[in-house]
């Protein structure tokens, strides 16, 4: 008798149990399927019919990719705003939030605060610069006419936070090492305004064809892998 009358709150109990779990699921479930299929699509931009004589480089840790420019392509109006005697012979540039960079030197270091703070809150972002005295084993080549060298050098740049004089605004003593800054930088990052999707958006401003989406850093990398050959 007692069983019969537990039963009925076993199915009930069983059924809010499982739409729990689908309301927890379904939304990261959605979101990686969307990153999926929306890295595998591509972008149609007018065809640039020029020559492709410049080469930058992507480069990822494994979870975050910068934009590698040999120093003499970045261009002299943002070396200026850099403010500092660079000696080698890339620069890397990379987009994302400020808490997460300063606060998250290594994976290992990783807070589930710091995360859900990046994630989920409205926050300040930084340019992460990087110097490179040769390049990533893992780098991938990008081929760029003059013309989309320029648009790109012009994305990044604008990505830098300007102080009145039109200077970039370093953070002080933020860097990991001796070869790497922090600036303060325009936007907020947020689970689908990433720093993967920063630097596919550097891409898009360029002209190129890439991602109509990418939060991760494979996506960019298998489209870029399949359109331009292994650097030599």
């Amino acid at each position: 008798m007692m069983v019969d009358k537990i039963k009925p709150w076993i199915k009930k109990g069983s059924k809010a149990l499982l739409l729990g779990l689908v309301a927890l699921l379904l939304p990261p479930l959605l979101y990686l399927l969307a990153a999926l299929v929306l890295s595998l699509l591509t972008t149609s931009p007018p065809l640039d019919d020029c020559p492709k004589v410049h080469d930058i480089y992507l480069s990822s840790n494994g979870i975050h990719l910068d934009i590698l420019i040999e120093r003499k392509l970045v261009g002299p109006s943002l070396l200026r705003q850099l403010d500092r005697d660079w000696q080698s012979k890339y620069l890397g540039f990379g987009w994302g939030d400020q808490g997460f960079y300063l606060d998250t030197p290594t994976w290992a270091e990783l807070k589930l605060e710091t995360l859900v703070a990046a994630v989920f809150l409205k926050s300040e972002s930084a340019m992460h610069v990087t110097s490179y005295f040769r390049l990533p084993a893992d780098a991938v080549r990008v081929r760029l006419c003059a013309s989309q060298l320029e648009r790109l050098r012009t994305f990044i740049e604008a990505s830098f936070e300007k102080n009145p004089a039109g200077a970039t605004v370093e953070i002080p003593d933020a860097g990991y090492t001796p070869h790497d800054f922090f600036y303060r930088a325009h936007g907020s990052y947020s689970g689908i305004n990433t720093c993967n999707e920063w630097v596919n958006d550097g891409l898009k401003s360029a002209g190129l064809s890439s991602c109509i989406w990418s939060p991760f850093d494979w996506g960019i990398l298998y489209q870029m892998r399949n359109r331009e050959p292994a650097p030599e």
